[in-house]
């Protein structure tokens, strides 16, 4: 059984390097890079479980193996520490640098000394497993600080490093006591956990425009528009530059240059390309992801199906979400559209509307 288990548990290391190295490739981000570099170091460290290589008919020695899994974990610390930082963006503040190179030199002396002393395992181990636990919760809050929302599926990743370093910062205490084992399996659960969001977060696409810094020529803000024609005269220039964002209740039957969410019940996830189905009452995941395309620079949202979100969650939480939608976009010098009709809304509903947003169609005329 626990043979099983260690083959699963070396089965799950590969797949999130995978998903990991996927990712990159798709995106190129360097803090991808980072932590695809280590989840193949924690994959190496999976490989020279004594127990598995003893297995597979490799008798490992004992002396070399603790100090090689010590500088693993002092590797796999380093990079989520780097990782961290580039999320942040403070990867090159000098503060940093020499921090980083402080704790690896440390980390290298450290193991060096007490290999040569030959300390007991338990000492080896202490520092590195400690830095590395400490740097897969920071690297877990990064991302869900920065880069994932707490919503979503994907949060596994992040929420399943937290508690992967809970565990490795209490290993050094209880690796001699009864409950080992059964933090050891924990371990195995955290690291599915990591398993399913990182499938989650590395096959969503969040595409930077193809032509950065143009779009509609009106000034960040939002707008109301209940002409159709020139509904569509924007998805055209949205089309042509391959920049902005669309939110519809209607799936388009054509394949599009920019992003496209689908409000729908019935599926969800990505359909095809550059539409992802999501449902109506799910604002918070859709309000995050919109805010990760802005981010990339897309510099105009268009809502077409605001009465059905009206509809799923009631006009005061729907008018929330626009409002939160609109503010957004104004952060990043965006232009938030509403596609919509008087007619769809109480007389004190549209006045509510007309008051947040202008009317698009007079701006054009001007």
């Amino acid at each position: 059984m626990g043979m099983i288990f260690e083959v699963i548990n070396l089965g799950m290391r590969g797949i999130i390097w995978g998903f990991s190295f996927y990712k990159w490739l798709r995106r190129k981000e360097d803090f991808m890079l980072l932590l695809s570099i280590t989840f193949w170091f924690d994959l190496l460290g999976g490989l020279s479980q004594k127990q598995l290589l003893i297995h597979f008919g490799v008798e490992p020695n004992p002396t070399a193996l603790t100090p090689l899994m010590s500088t693993f974990a002092l590797t796999e610390g380093i990079l989520l520490l780097v990782a961290s930082m580039d999320v942040t963006g403070r990867a090159r503040d000098l503060k940093i640098i020499i921090l980083f190179i402080i704790a690896s030199h440390f980390g290298l002396t450290y193991i060096l000394i007490c290999t040569l002393i030959n300390a007991p395992t338990r000492i080896l181990i202490t520092y590195p497993v400690l830095f590395l636990g400490f740097s897969l919760i920071l690297a877990g809050y990064v991302l869900l600080r920065h880069e994932i929302s707490i919503k979503n599926v994907s949060a596994l990743f992040p929420l399943g490093m937290i508690l992967l370093g809970l565990i490795d910062i209490t290993y050094p205490v209880t690796v001699n006591m009864s409950i080992a084992p059964y933090l050891y399996f924990a371990g195995g659960v955290f690291r599915g956990m990591i398993l399913v969001g990182i499938f989650k977060y590395a096959l969503f696409e969040v595409s930077s425009p193809r032509v950065i810094g143009e779009g509609i020529n009106i000034l960040p803000g939002g707008y109301y528009l209940e002409d159709r024609e020139v509904f569509h005269d924007i998805l055209k220039r949205m089309e042509s530059l391959g920049n902005g964002v669309l939110i519809t209740r209607h799936l388009p039957k054509d394949s599009f240059s920019f992003p496209i969410f689908w409000l729908t019940k019935v599926v969800s996830g990505p359909i095809k390309d550059n539409i992802i189905a999501i449902s109506p009452t799910d604002l918070g995941i859709l309000l995050d992801l919109v805010r990760r395309h802005l981010e990339r620079g897309h510099t105009v949202v268009v809502i077409d199906g605001f009465e059905y979100i009206v509809i799923e969650n009631g006009f005061e939480t729907a008018m929330k979400f626009l409002l939160s939608l609109k503010d957004t976009a104004i952060k990043y010098r965006a232009r938030l559209i509403l596609v919509t009709s008087s007619q769809a809304y109480s007389q004190n509903q549209w006045k509510i509307i007309a008051r947040e947003f202008e009317n698009l169609k007079n701006i054009l005329a001007q």
